[in-house]
C-alpha cells in the first residue's frame, strides 16, 4: 500500500450522560505525513455536575511538524479549569498557557568553548484562584521561562472574619526586578459599630 501526497484525518468523540451529570467532548485533526509547515491539533472539554462536585474544564494543543529552527514553537498548549467545586471549596479560572520552543540541535563542534542549547524550552503562565466559603479567597499567578531560567510568582490572600477584613499581596521573582524588586504589601480594615465608621 502506498500513499501519494497527504491525508487529512479528523476524529471526534462525544460522551453525554445527562442522568449522571457528565459530558465529555474531544477532537483531533492532523495530516499524514506531517512535514515542515504542517500542524496537528486537538481539543477536549469535560463538564461534570454532581451533588457535591462540579468540574468544568477544557484544553487544546497544537503541534507544529518539522520544526528545525532554534526559537520556533514546537507546540502550544492552552488549558482552562473554569471551576472545580468540592463542597464549600472552589477553584476557579485556573488557566495554563504554554509554548514549547525548539532550542536547536545542541552539541557544537569539538573544541567549542560554548555549548549550544538543545532540546525544548518552555514559556508560559499558570494562574488561578481559590475560595473557601465566603471567608477566605486566594489567587496565584506563576510566570515561567526555562530558556532564560526565570520564574515569577504573584499571590494574593483575602480573609474576612466578622468586622475584620485583611488583604495581602506578594510578588517574588527568581531574578529580582531592578525597578520593582520583590515586594509584599497588604491592608487590614476593621469595621467599628459606631455609625458605620471603619479604621484601616
Amino acid at each position: 500500500v502506498s500513499l501519494i501526497g497527504q491525508a487529512t484525518v479528523a476524529a471526534f468523540v462525544t460522551i453525554n450522560l445527562p442522568s449522571k451529570g457528565i459530558a465529555v467532548a474531544a477532537s483531533v485533526n492532523f495530516v499524514y505525513p506531517c512535514g515542515a509547515g504542517d500542524s496537528m491539533s486537538g481539543t477536549a472539554s469535560v463538564d461534570i455536575t454532581m451533588a457535591s462536585v462540579a468540574i468544568h474544564a477544557s484544553a487544546s494543543v497544537k503541534y507544529f511538524c518539522g520544526v528545525d529552527v532554534a526559537g520556533d514553537r514546537v507546540f502550544e498548549v492552552t488549558a482552562r479549569l473554569d471551576e472545580l467545586a468540592v463542597g464549600p471549596t472552589r477553584l476557579k479560572d485556573v488557566t495554563l498557557y504554554a509554548d514549547g520552543i525548539y532550542m536547536g540541535g545542541g552539541g557544537g563542534e569539538e573544541g567549542d568553548e560554548e555549548v549550544k542549547p538543545q532540546g525544548l524550552g518552555f514559556i508560559g503562565v499558570l494562574s488561578g484562584s481559590a475560595q473557601v466559603g465566603n471567608k477566605v479567597g486566594a489567587s496565584v499567578t506563576l510566570m515561567f521561562d526555562t530558556i532564560r531560567n526565570t520564574v515569577t510568582v504573584a499571590a494574593s490572600l483575602d480573609i474576612t472574619a466578622g468586622p475584620l477584613q485583611a488583604h495581602l499581596e506578594i510578588v517574588k521573582s527568581s531574578t529580582c526586578d531592578p525597578e520593582d524588586g520583590d515586594h509584599a504589601f497588604g491592608s487590614i480594615t476593621l469595621a467599628l459599630p459606631f455609625g458605620g465608621k471603619s479604621i484601616t
